[in-house]
């Protein structure tokens, strides 16, 4: 096992067992005497500035990560200075990088997983003024318009409660998803196979790859 991978596993452990259950922001670890960079956890707009300081000050040349997903906008900051950096990426040995981690991941100018590791996708949570509840949002709009006249509050009942505005926005914002989604993936190099799964997939859930099928679709380099 490569010095990196026990590292990070000592890392994780440590983690699990000090960590409580829901981690707010990404936790960062710079592997002594070398240019690797661990971040670990949950991705948030926080972490962007986090991750800026960290490549201005060391000279960082490969970003280990394990996670399970955070803010997409957050991932797609970090990944665009990954990439203007051309760093390398790591899945980190017996972890799991799932959902805006995954995303980040495809940054790299090469990219490889340790052995364990797993990548996750699937649809991204369609955000609303900040709320990762497009139901409720939904439902808050409709019953805002009392005065609508009864075919549209038939056809919001029909579609449970969803006005023609959260249609609107929700089309919108998931076509921009996909569109960011199928541009990273393509600049890639990945399998038109995973996004297509990716788009199979609920927000609820998620499409696993190990590092072989990795390897086959392309989602890793080495």
């Amino acid at each position: 096992m490569r010095k990196t991978q026990w590292i990070a596993l000592t890392v994780s452990a440590a983690l699990v067992g000090t960590q409580p259950s829901r981690v707010l922001s990404a936790e960062f670890f710079l592997l002594p005497g070398t240019g690797t960079l661990y971040m670990m956890g949950e991705i948030t707009l926080t972490d962007v500035t986090q991750f800026e300081e960290f490549i201005a000050n060391n000279a960082i040349d490969t970003l280990g990560l394990a996670g399970p997903g955070g803010v997409l906008q957050a991932a797609v900051e970090i990944g665009g200075m990954v990439r203007e950096r051309r760093l390398s990426t790591v899945a980190i040995a017996g972890r799991d990088c799932a959902s805006a981690c995954s995303l980040l991941f495809l940054s790299g100018q090469t990219r490889t997983m340790d052995e364990g590791a797993r990548l996750g996708f699937h649809l991204p949570f369609i955000q609303f003024n900040g709320a990762r509840d497009p139901g409720r949002y939904c439902s808050e709009i409709a019953a805002a318009q009392s005065t609508a006249p009864t075919a549209v509050l038939d056809f919001q009942r029909a579609l449970g409660t969803v006005s023609g505005e959260c249609l609107t926005l929700t089309y919108q914002l998931a076509f921009e998803d996909a569109r960011l989604f199928m541009t990273w993936f393509e600049s890639a190099g990945v399998a038109e196979s995973v996004f297509k799964d990716m788009m199979a997939t609920p927000p609820s859930e998620m499409t696993w790859y190990s590092s072989v099928e990795a390897r086959q679709l392309s989602l890793t380099t080495e």
